[in-house]
């Protein structure tokens, strides 16, 4: 990893302890501060064209998600700091960034071909864990012309899915996963085009559930602020639309509205996830595992 990307995982660990102990210590306010300095470390990523930094701020953003999901059960959060975040969180480049990180990757990726043999067995080695690899193997495939092939085969996959980046949330993993199993059934050099398509579909997946996660919080927060102004919880979601935030986001896995559960004490945000099954506001499935078919993706206050 880059060590300025380790650098920035450490700071927002960090940030990460400070509003817990902010939280349990019953500082909203200061708790907020540190939540917002973590989406500002996060954000800092935004424009870098790799797909490793974008994996970064995606587990970044997902650590920020949980840290304010038990920041607002600890403690309240006055109406401006639930304001301040409610601006925070919201992503309104979606497409572009993750499009931006495709075709970084990609030249990435043709830099990687153009290494000699020695250097092509060591990136594979340290960096993908590929110890396996026979240098035979790759003087042959270069030899004979099939890793210009495989070549071939990996810039038009990457530009597919650069192209496929910019469809709607709901309809982008299905096709990146169509492009990804249709060029595997070519047969082509495995080892370059497994490692590219692979994680380009790994962080697809993880990048919608990011953004979801972001905006089921957004929503939730949009809920909080509601009780504190109107001393109640709203009877549906759209109740807090204008005034507490300006439109609500909707479900990126459906296209539909987000759902919305006032329980007994508290209440839910949710998307009905990847599978796009509700399950009614189950944040594991039945092997305790999250993103999976019979989970959903939820924001929970139980106050």
């Amino acid at each position: 990893m880059m060590e300025h990307l380790s650098s920035l995982r450490r700071a927002v660990n960090l940030l990460c302890v400070e509003a817990e102990v902010n939280a349990a210590r019953g500082d909203g306010t200061a708790a907020c501060e540190s939540l917002l300095a973590m989406n500002r470390v996060a954000r800092s990523l935004d424009n870098e064209p790799l797909e490793i930094s974008q994996m970064v701020q995606i587990a970044m953003d997902m650590l920020a998600v949980i840290m304010t999901e038990r920041a607002v059960n600890q403690t309240p959060l006055d109406p401006r700091s639930l304001a301040r975040l409610i601006d925070a969180l919201r992503v309104d480049d979606e497409a572009v960034r993750f499009r931006r990180a495709l075709i970084g990757e990609r030249a990435w990726m043709h830099t990687e071909y153009e290494l000699s043999i020695p250097e092509l067995i060591e990136l594979l080695g340290i960096n993908y864990g590929l110890s396996d690899i026979k240098p035979a193997e790759l003087y042959a495939h270069r030899l004979i012309g099939t890793m210009d092939l495989d070549q071939c085969v990996y810039m038009t996959m990457s530009r597919q899915l650069i192209k496929a980046a910019d469809l709607p949330l709901d309809k982008r993993q299905a096709e990146m996963d169509r492009i990804v199993k249709q060029v595997g059934d070519q047969n082509a050099f495995i080892t370059m085009i497994a490692r590219g398509s692979d994680s380009v579909a790994s962080t697809a997946f993880y990048d919608s559930c990011r953004l979801t996660e972001l905006r089921v919080t957004r929503a939730a927060l949009a809920v909080l602020l509601y009780r504190q102004s109107e001393g109640h919880l709203p009877t549906k979601l759209t109740d807090v639309t204008p005034k507490y935030i300006d439109a609500l986001p909707g479900d990126p896995f459906t296209g539909a509205a987000l759902c919305y559960e006032v329980r007994d004490k508290g209440f839910i945000v949710y998307s009905v996830g990847p599978d796009k099954s509700d399950d009614g506001g189950a944040r594991e499935n039945s092997a305790g595992v999250q993103y999976e078919p019979g989970s959903d993706i939820v924001f929970e206050v139980r106050r």
